[in-house]
Order: structure tokens, then sequence, then C-alpha cells
């Protein structure tokens, strides 16, 4: 499942922008896949796409340097999500501040 966001991690692009097009495709994979940051005590929600579910299938941490910065969402269960959370890991620390805008209304 890596390897399907390997091209979009490998153009380097805005943070923002990368998650948005990795959650896209690991929505057409899994149904749905979100990714939630840590803002404070607590997760909020990041980019995502699909129809959500009732309840996520697999949920994985979203690590750096050892601490969790958020989680990835999916809709079915998938081999590589470790992997995955581990290779957007940097991207969720450039990306998780928003302005205190949601998501949803980030262009």
């Amino acid at each position: 499942m890596r390897d399907v966001i390997q091209p979009i991690l490998d153009r380097r692009g805005e943070a923002d922008e990368s998650l948005r097009q990795i959650v896209e495709v690991l929505a057409e994979r899994l149904g749905w896949a979100a990714i939630y940051l840590v803002e404070g005590e607590e997760l909020a929600p990041g980019p995502s796409s699909g129809p959500p579910p009732a309840e996520p299938a697999t949920i994985v941490p979203i690590r750096y340097e050892g601490r969790v910065i958020g989680e990835l969402r999916v809709g079915r269960e998938a081999q590589d999500l470790n992997a995955i959370a581990e290779a957007i890991a940097p991207l969720c620390l450039v990306a998780w501040d928003t302005g205190g805008v949601p998501w949803s209304e980030l262009s």
C-alpha cells in the first residue's frame, strides 16, 4: 500500500496538498481515509476523503520521534498502514496548523 502514496511523497509538494492527495488515494482503495491531528490534548479532524463509515475499520497512530501527533483512519483493513503513518508524519508536523480554519474550508 505504501507504493501508492510514494509518488505523492516524492513530489515534495506543499504538506497540506500532499496530505489531501494521500487521503484521496487511500480512500479510492479503502472506501474512506482521514487524518486526525493532535491539537493540545485533543484530536482535530484533518483532511479526509470518501464517505465516512459509522466506525473506522483501522486506526493507526502517527508518530514523530516517538510522540503521537495524529491518527490515520481508514474504512477497510489494509497492510502497510503503519509504514504509511510513518511516512506521512513529517507532513503532519508541517500541515497541522491551519490557523483555526477547518480543513474542509481550506482550498
